[in-house]
């Protein structure tokens, strides 16, 4: 049995140019646990160059990533602490893991 691990990225090279280090954490969990590893792009401002980039950055890599973006939106910014109500967004999110769910892949497999 695997477990999803869900990392939640902004679009910025800054961000994604860390990503090196958590999947080499995910690695040494990976080795006891059996991961499914999936970027979730957040903060997403539609239509611009970053988060062109850093998609085309996540395939040219071949980083697992979700098709689904999560737009920059100030409710989820100002939620901390709160249970937000409107989460449409998410709603493709959870499409996406059940397919995940139903074809796992483990960190091993999806680096390839």
């Amino acid at each position: 049995m695997s477990s999803l691990l869900v990392i939640p990225l902004a679009p910025s090279l800054v961000e994604v140019g860390r990503l090196g280090p958590t999947f080499d954490l995910a690695a040494e969990v990976d080795a006891l646990h059996q991961l499914v590893p999936r970027v979730l792009l957040t903060r997403v401002r539609t239509d611009t160059r970053s988060a062109r980039e850093a998609r085309a950055l996540l395939n040219v890599k071949e980083v697992p990533t979700f098709s689904t973006e999560i737009p920059l939106r100030e409710t989820y910014a100002t939620a901390y602490g709160l249970t937000p109500t409107d989460l449409a967004d998410y709603a493709e999110v959870l499409a996406e893991l059940v397919r995940i769910q139903t074809h796992p892949r483990s960190l091993v497999e999806a680096a390839r």
